[in-house]
């Protein structure tokens, strides 16, 4: 499972406005997660308001919507710890995530 703080908060600084992956088949149904269950952060940690917008078919990439200040770019990702993202540079990516969703990724 793919997770990321909620509002930008988190309470591990080095998870503030990054992703993780969860490992439900160890949740046991208390309240903590078991020890191993989550992951590393997937990017680094930033300043930046980051929210997934899409993930791959494969379940291995990731695109979603960074935010800093009022500047607003798309990254391309693995969903792995400590992966570099990629800004999305293809000419219209900006606008076409920005109005829409997406609904196929090929």
């Amino acid at each position: 499972m793919l997770c990321g703080p909620r509002l930008g908060k988190a309470e591990d600084p080095k998870r503030k406005n990054s992703f993780w992956t969860l490992d439900a088949s160890r949740l046991d149904g208390t309240a903590d997660a078991p020890k191993g269950a989550l992951g590393d952060p997937i990017i680094p940690a930033t300043d930046r308001k980051n929210t997934v917008r899409a993930i791959s078919p494969d379940g291995k990439q990731m695109i979603f919507a960074s935010l800093q200040g009022t500047r607003l770019e798309y990254f391309v990702s693995a969903i792995a710890p400590g992966a570099t993202p990629k800004k999305l540079t293809a000419g219209g990516a900006d606008k076409a995530l920005s109005v829409g969703d997406v609904l196929e990724w090929r």
